[in-house]
């Protein structure tokens, strides 16, 4: 204990000359303390040094240490399998030999994709959920530039099927509502939970678990989930697999950053954008930009419902475009629009929050 440990352990305690770590764009003041990461530091070095202690103890005495050793660390292909599909059939050799060099790439991707992820993410300074779909889309690019280089293109197809099944609308429904009612039952009817995780701006990294409990988080998601589903009926738009997909990965990152307060607003800019340019809502691109959008919800929880509404209209603008950059090698689209999104408004607005918090305190000490 020192005299100190109101600034280290403390909430809302920010001091840029404590916090010197390079990712400080993540931290959150009323979740992180000043010396929180510093302290798991010490501790996990702690923890290390006892396991190494053990293995050499084996090693000398060759007989196997009582706790379970580490989990190996499996390689899996890190990118959309329809790279791995594309580069199979895409090369001019026999098959095996594309198979080999498409694992081989597969493999490569695996270590490269972690790494420009980590990268990535200070580049939008966390608001953007789909971090890894940012990065995903550059390293997407790339292979397709790499490709186009040897005189090999892809060209994506469109598979839609339209139509609104009513067992999938009453399922949807059904799912969402039984998952509300179980997180009201794990919170025993209390919405407190509920309602600071709607005071949250959602920048990653938000674990609405960690932060509020499974009860309300649970709530969060279902709401989340269910305005995904009534957006899409109100519009006219398609209950085909990729919104099925999109309508669960939006009420899978409620528990991640994003609320019915800080999407709404980037929902609202995507529909609105229908209005002004050439697309409409009922489009496949748009209905999925729409749901999408979610990755987006922090900008409208850290900057407000107009900086949200015209993050929506421009990622309408950029995921119409984008998705040409690599010929449909990139399940991603969405996410590395989103990144796009992030870093272009994020540095302006936050540029005109400073700048307006400065002259509000120099006309509060006249």
């Amino acid at each position: 204990m020192t005299h100190l440990d109101s600034l280290y352990y403390l909430r809302n305690r920010t001091d840029t000359a404590l916090y010197l770590e390079s990712f400080h764009y993540e931290r959150d003041p009323t979740f992180s303390t000043n010396a929180d990461f510093k302290v798991a530091k010490l501790l996990a070095n702690d923890m290390l040094s006892v396991y190494l202690k053990e293995e050499l103890e084996a090693l000398e005495y060759e007989k196997k240490v009582s706790d379970d050793p580490l989990p190996a660390v499996r390689l899996t292909w890190q990118d959309s399998k329809t790279d791995l599909t594309e580069l199979i059939y895409l090369l001019p050799f026999d098959r095996r030999i594309n198979l080999a060099i498409a694992t081989l790439t597969g493999i490569l991707i695996g270590f490269i994709l972690p790494v420009l992820s980590v990268h990535t993410a200070s580049m939008h300074k966390g608001f953007s959920l789909f971090n890894v779909g940012f990065s995903a889309g550059v390293l997407a690019f790339v292979m397709v530039c790499i490709l186009k280089s040897f005189g090999l293109e892809s060209e994506s197809v469109m598979i839609w099927r339209e139509g609104r099944p009513l067992w999938i609308v009453l399922g949807l429904y059904g799912y969402f509502l039984l998952t509300f009612l179980f997180g009201l039952y794990l919170t025993k009817g209390n919405l407190t939970g509920i309602r600071k995780i709607w005071k949250h701006p959602g920048r990653a990294v938000a674990d609405f678990i960690l932060m509020e409990g499974v009860g309300s988080t649970l709530m969060n998601m279902a709401l989340v989930g269910a305005v995904c589903e009534t957006y899409i009926l109100l519009v006219g738009g398609d209950l085909s697999g990729p919104v099925v997909g999109a309508i669960l990965t939006a009420y899978g990152f409620a528990a991640f950053g994003a609320h019915v307060k800080n999407y709404l607003p980037v929902l609202c800019g995507v529909f609105l954008s229908t209005f002004l340019n050439q697309f409409t809502p009922t489009m496949p691109g748009l209905q999925l930009a729409a749901i999408f959008a979610v990755g987006l919800a922090p900008i409208a929880g850290r900057f407000g419902v107009l900086a949200g509404i015209v993050a929506g209209m421009l990622h309408v603008a950029i995921v119409t475009c984008t998705s040409q950059m690599y010929g449909g090698l990139n399940l991603y689209n969405n996410g590395f629009s989103a990144g796009w999104v992030a870093i272009i408004m994020v540095p302006g607005l936050e540029s005109f929050m400073l700048e307006y918090k400065g002259r509000k305190r120099k006309s509060e000490n006249v």
